[in-house]
């Protein structure tokens, strides 16, 4: 849960529309860098 706080600005939750599915900071940025390079490396994301 406190890497989730990290993301959110210390919330464990944001019910705001507009920020709700979006974290911020380093381990956002690192989970958003592994995401898409798993994506790339299983073909998840090809058109």
């Amino acid at each position: 849960m406190s890497r989730v706080r990290d993301m959110r600005g210390g919330k464990d939750y944001d019910s705001n529309f507009s920020t709700r599915m979006k974290g911020e900071g380093l381990w956002a940025d690192m989970l958003k860098q592994r995401f898409r390079q798993a994506t790339k490396r299983l073909g998840l994301n090809a058109r």
